[in-house]
């Protein structure tokens, strides 16, 4: 059996310990064989993570990068529906009441799904300014705001 280098040992551990690639993987890396480096775990007391596995680290940064995705398809919709609405000179119809109700949803679930997100990385989301930059954009599509007698043409719509 070939004695392997204190690098090649040292990059198996620490590749080992991290989690993230198979066994297999850590062989073909650092040419040490499998057998051998789990041997030398068990004799040094090598640890080895159990979670995340490494599907689970690849589900988790898709997830935010999905979510990522959705905030820029969103933020695409809000732009075409202002330009739609800038050109009609401020005219809008129902088409864009309940587009605009759809929009007002999709919003409040990619907040959502942000904030989870952001609480799983120990973030703090200031919701409160995000709600706030929310309404500043609806109210530039709908400037006469809610209808007479509390009723909501967006809300009655969608």
């Amino acid at each position: 059996m070939p004695a392997h280098s204190d690098e090649t040992v040292a990059a198996a551990r620490r590749l080992y310990e991290e989690g993230v690639l198979s066994e297999a993987e850590i062989e073909q890396r650092t040419g040490m064989p499998r057998g051998t480096f789990r041997a030398r775990a068990t004799r040094e007391g090598w640890v080895r993570p159990h979670a995340p596995t490494r599907a689970a680290a690849i589900r988790a940064a898709d997830r935010v990068s999905l979510v990522a995705r959705l905030f820029r398809s969103f933020e695409r919709q809000i732009a075409d529906l202002e330009k739609r609405f800038a050109a009609a000179d401020g005219e809008s119809d129902e088409k864009d009441a309940r587009m605009l109700a759809v929009l007002a949803k999709t919003f409040e679930t990619l907040n959502g799904l942000k904030a989870e997100e952001d609480r799983k990385k120990d973030v703090a989301v200031d919701l409160d300014t995000l709600r706030a930059e929310l309404a500043k954009r609806l109210e530039r599509l709908d400037p006469g705001g809610p209808e007479p007698g509390g009723g909501d043409r967006a809300a009655e719509l969608g």
